[in-house]
């Protein structure tokens, strides 16, 4: 299986536990230290839906398929599928394409 881009995430500097939210303290000890990693970003699709109706900034795009995405490591992560949502399904293999915003895109792998 070819390499995958990596994922920024945060590390907690306590427990190590890996941060893929916008938290400011660690969820699983609640320390205050998150250092950036990265991690590998391939992993299974758990969920997803389609949103069909985004907010009036986002309309541009028209439907936006989001997924969330267990890494092999276990983080879960929610982000946008780029591919078509005719492609997607419960259990796909995904790893990042890119990032805008802060936002990760998956696509098949």
């Amino acid at each position: 299986m070819p390499e995958a881009n990596p994922l920024p995430l945060r590390r907690c500097k306590i427990c190590h536990t890996i941060e893929a939210g916008k938290r400011i303290f660690c969820s699983k000890c609640g320390g205050d230290v998150l250092e950036p990693t990265l991690v590998d970003s391939r992993g299974i699709v758990t969920s997803w839906t389609i949103v069909r109706r985004p907010a009036t900034a986002f309309q541009h795009l028209g439907t936006i398929p989001v997924v969330m995405v267990t890494l092999q490591d276990g983080t879960i992560v929610t982000g946008r599928f780029q591919g078509g949502e005719d492609r997607l399904q419960v259990g796909q293999m995904v790893s990042l394409s890119h990032e805008d915003r802060g936002v990760p895109h998956f696509s098949a792998t």
